[in-house]
């Protein structure tokens, strides 16, 4: 039986996460086309139709509340990720970036990159934002792929870890608009450097997989 109490808890939380999620997008939205210091928060909170206040409860600054947006988005498409059959974890990894990737995590990060570098404040936001990407990345893999074991999780973060700073550095080197055909092509050879040596390691855990069925 449902009790009001937590029915009225969980419809406060919708509605907070909604509200939190409206004011990130305005945000972006505004930021993207005006700069930093072309958008005012009286500005982004007339777009929602909340109080000042009300976005302070939220985001202590623009550019809090930017960094918040393409986070929010890439959890959103990992809830939408199916973890293949009898997946490894090369095989999950190559699965759910793919996923992302397909989904527009490129343009996500480039655009991050690109905001980063015309606002210097926006710069520690920007690098936090991507980390906390790939860290969503491995929370979804973790608890698909039941990873327990030290190794495991060894191997998982050796390869995310190496994707974040492939990624990153792809991005740091376009002066400009962001080559995403060259991120897109370092991706594969992280697996490509990778896949065979996290597969090659005679009776490694998880070189099985998971048995989805």
């Amino acid at each position: 039986m449902c009790h009001a109490g937590s029915m009225t808890s969980s419809l406060r939380d919708t509605k907070r996460a909604a509200t939190r999620r409206a004011l990130a997008d305005a945000t972006y939205r505004r930021v993207r086309e005006h700069g930093f210091d072309g958008v005012t928060i009286e500005e982004i909170t007339t777009d929602v139709n909340v109080s000042r206040r009300t976005f302070s409860n939220y985001f202590a600054n623009k550019e809090e509340a930017v960094a918040f947006v393409p986070v929010d988005r890439i959890r959103a498409e990992l809830e939408e990720w199916v973890v293949p059959e009898q997946a490894d974890i090369p095989t999950a990894v190559r699965s759910v970036v793919g996923h992302l990737m397909n989904s527009g995590l490129p343009l996500l990060l480039a655009e991050l990159d690109r905001l980063g570098r015309s606002h210097t404040p926006f710069g520690p936001h920007a690098r936090e934002a991507q980390w906390a990407v790939w860290e969503a990345v491995g929370d979804r893999l973790r608890a698909e792929l039941l990873i327990d074991d030290p190794r495991e999780r060894r191997n998982l973060a050796m390869l995310l870890g190496a994707l974040y700073g492939i990624v990153s550095a792809r991005l740091a080197e376009s002066e400009e608009a962001a080559d995403l055909a060259a991120v897109q092509e370092s991706v594969a050879e992280v697996f490509t450097w990778l896949e065979p040596a996290l597969r090659g390691q005679a009776g490694a855990p998880g070189a099985g997989g998971v048995d989805r069925r």
